[in-house]
């Protein structure tokens, strides 16, 4: 059995024993169709039959017992066609207070509905008590507790078994008649006394027996599909009883069941999930031996996710909506991953509709929209999780989504109590951040467009902060707050407003201490600082002072410390940071700077090892396998560090003299000819710039350039290791990613002022006139190892 999915999804083959068992559940449905239809049928023509012919012709011709039988039997069939549209006990039990009781029952029975949660801080509990520990999933976000009076629960009660008493016996009616009705036909088909035996022989008489013969064997017809239907009723019974069990639907499993064959049967409800649809479809997909087959199928009807998304806008007027709301967001939920918001254009304002406000309040209501929020929260970030679906964000005109998510952000001062820090509420935040962090570091021009967006919110960078300065906030969620600050810096605005902010820039550095050895996390922690202050400080001097005045001198000594971390990507970002930090320093900074350049050894060493081992793997001027995809993510890695490492040292030399740099290879255990030959070898390996390292090439002719300017014994090396023509052809396939100084979430950060091929120009020019000056004595005070 093949199921093409929907919105482009690939065609599935199923296996016979991972179907789903309802096949036998619509045979069923098809067999009292069947039968149904045929009944109707045959009552049809037999009330038409006796009102045109039987009494309409021959009423005052047959005997008075047949016109009273035929007039009865049709006035009891014209009843039944007329009922047969409406259940009379579902009419019946939909009774305002016995639906009321009826709910209360089942979900006490099923221990609750959709929620996830328990509530937390109860009116009776206080702020020390430990909280219930949370029940399984079916367990109640908010622990329900009957709203009804006992006084109304008696009376609830008392209406239930008045309607179930009164449906009883109108199918012991209906069925009692049913049964007269085929014992009457039987005997007067087996007597065939229809007309005296005065009047046999006259012409008014003769077509009454063929008539009547006609309308009692249409009865008995219908009598007999009726037996054989209620013979099945047993089978069909036990049918239903095992279907329940095998998806374990509890209590209301029968009342889930019937309202599946009602509707498959009367395709009245043309695809629309009500509360009992939606609920069963929940209780499916949170069982795990047929979730997934499930979820291939319902993902494959498109109406029918789009009657569940529907749903999500129901405004929780009645206890109904607001059930079937929950229900239906934990089914969104299990959708939300493979979730189109292209296909689906009104899922953003939907699940927008669940995003409301935080509240201590102690009242069912508010629980229910915390529980809400909560699913809502986690449906839009699963479905932010894919990178097409944060560029749709950008059509929500009235930025409902981009509002309604930084409202979730928001914390209160750690000294005030507007806002319990309760689990269900650090849930919200963080998934909140988590949301905001894929929106904004969307790539392209939706990207901008969102980046601008939320950093005119009023209220995001205040939230941020807040989360930043707030004493529960744990490593995750700082992380992600400082990655939405960074991307945030990528916009003028964003950038503009966060330098500006002292407390801000004053709770990012902080974060850069990392211990050894010390957690993953927060490793990440410090590389999500990093990259925020690097955003901020490059290409802009002021923000890159602020920042130096929130160091301390072991502040930036941690920073240097960071360049031996076993983290690629910290070592990374913290020598572009201490790159930037470098250059745009001024005169009070002394101390710092020294700090900085006392690392040139170690940075000149690193990039003579670093080489090696990617040339060891690497030979060919970076040619690498297709499939090895983890060598080349490796080299991609080993790019992006040099680029840092060489471009540090390149500042580094800048503010130092030539005497300086030698006692920096000496120390480093190093000489201008193994420099010149690691330098060569990097222009020889990526001589095609990426994104992640776009000024590799930059920064290595930069620093072949000071050497050779700083002391001319540096070109015979230059000339011995072919650096020339590598330098030459730089300048030559320069392109133009390699204007910038770097890029994140796929935008281009501090351009250059001039391209490489001027940098290659005014050296070559100067080159001659060293090139002069080589065959004399090496002077004093440039002392470089040479060989």
């Amino acid at each position: 059995m093949e199921h093409a999915s929907a919105a482009g999804m690939t065609t599935v083959v199923v296996p016979e024993e991972r179907r789903l068992p309802e096949a036998g559940l619509n045979g069923m449905i098809l067999r009292w169709a069947f039968m149904d239809k045929a009944m109707i049928s045959f009552g049809a023509l037999q009330m038409a039959w006796a009102t045109t012919v039987v009494l309409g012709g021959f009423s005052t011709l047959i005997k008075q017992k047949d016109f009273w039988f035929v007039a009865i039997i049709s006035f009891r069939e014209a009843t039944r066609l007329y009922g047969s549209a409406v259940d009379p006990e579902e009419f019946i039990i939909n009774a305002p207070e016995v639906v009321a009781a009826k709910t209360e029952e089942i979900e006490a029975k099923e221990q609750g509905s959709w929620q996830r949660h328990h509530r937390t801080n109860r009116p009776d509990q206080g702020p020390n008590q430990t909280a219930a520990p949370p029940p399984p999933r079916r367990g109640g976000l908010l622990g329900w507790s009957s709203s009804l009076t006992s006084g109304r629960r008696r009376f609830c009660t008392c209406s239930l078994f008045f309607t179930k008493t009164l449906t009883t016996v109108f199918k012991f009616a209906q069925f009692a008649v049913g049964i007269t009705s085929v014992v009457l036909a039987v005997l007067r088909l087996s007597r065939q006394d229809y007309v005296d035996a005065a009047d046999q022989s006259s012409s008014d008489h003769k077509s009454i027996k063929g008539s009547l013969n006609l309308f009692y064997g249409l009865v008995l017809a219908q009598g007999v599909s009726s037996f054989l239907a209620d013979t099945m009723i047993p089978i069909d019974v036990r049918r239903v009883m095992k279907l329940r069990m095998t998806y374990q639907l509890g209590q209301s499993g029968v009342l889930i069941i019937k309202r599946y064959m009602l509707d498959t049967y009367m395709k009245c409800s043309d695809g629309e999930v009500h509360l009992v649809g939606v609920r069963v479809l929940d209780r499916v997909l949170s069982m795990e031996k047929y979730s997934g087959l499930a979820l291939m199928r319902l993902r494959a009807s498109i109406d029918t996710v789009g009657s569940v998304v529907s749903m999500l806008g129901l405004k929780n007027k009645t206890r109904e909506e607001e059930n079937t709301r929950g229900h239906a967001a934990n089914v969104v939920l299990e959708l939300s991953p493979d979730l189109q918001v292209e296909s689906f254009p009104a899922v953003l304002q939907m699940v927008s509709s669940l995003l409301t406000a935080k509240t201590t309040a102690a009242s069912t209501t508010s629980n229910v929209s915390v529980e809400l929020t909560w699913l809502g929260v986690k449906i839009v970030r699963k479905i932010m999780d894919n990178p097409d679906n944060c560029k749709e964000v950008v059509k929500d005109a009235d930025d409902q989504v981009i509002s309604s998510i930084v409202d979730l952000t928001a914390v209160s001062d750690y000294n005030s109590s507007s806002i319990s820090w309760s689990p269900v509420t650090e849930e919200i935040i963080v998934e909140a951040v988590q949301v905001l962090h894929r929106l904004v570091r969307t790539t392209g021009d939706a990207g901008k467009v969102l980046r601008c967006k939320i950093s005119e919110n009023l209220h995001v960078l205040r939230n941020i902060r807040k989360i930043l300065e707030h004493p529960r906030s744990h490593t995750e969620l700082r992380t992600e707050a400082i990655g939405v600050l960074a991307c945030l810096a990528l916009d003028e605005t964003g950038k503009k407003e966060i330098g500006g902010s002292a407390r801000i820039i004053r709770k990012l550095v902080p974060s850069l201490v990392v211990e050894t050895p010390s957690p993953s996390n927060r490793v990440k922690l410090a590389k999500s600082a990093v990259e925020a202050l690097l955003v901020l400080a490059v290409d802009s001097q002021r923000n890159a002072l602020r920042i130096l005045e929130e160091l301390k001198i072991e502040d930036m000594q941690q920073l240097v410390d960071m360049l031996s971390s076993d983290s690629t990507e910290l070592r990374t970002m913290a020598a572009k940071l201490l790159a930037v930090l470098r250059v745009n320093s001024i005169t009070e900074h002394v101390q710092y700077n020294r700090t900085v350049d006392n690392a040139l050894p170690l940075l000149l060493k690193a990039i003579k090892l670093e080489v090696e081992k990617l040339y060891a793997l690497v030979p060919a001027a970076g040619e690498l396998h297709a499939h090895d995809a983890n060598l080349e993510e490796w080299r991609t890695k080993q790019g992006a560090l040099l680029e840092s490492f060489v471009g540090l040292s390149v500042r580094v030399c800048t503010f130092i003299q030539a005497s300086e740099f030698g006692d920096a290879l000496r120390n480093a255990n190093l000489t201008v000819d193994l420099l010149m030959h690691a330098l060569s070898r990097i222009l020889d390996m990526y001589m095609s710039p990426d994104t992640e390292y776009p000024g590799i090439r930059r920064v290595t002719v930069e620093l072949i350039i000071w050497m050779l300017r700083s002391n001319r014994r540096c070109i015979e090396f230059f000339f011995r290791h072919q650096v020339d023509k590598a330098v030459k052809e730089v300048a030559e396939t320069e392109e133009r990613l390699e204007m910038f100084n770097m890029f994140c979430c796929g935008v281009g950060v501090a351009k250059h002022r001039e391209p490489i091929s001027s940098l290659v120009a005014s050296a070559a020019s100067a080159l001659p006139r060293i090139a002069r000056r080589l065959p004399g004595e090496v002077s004093a005070e440039n002392t470089i190892p040479i060989a």
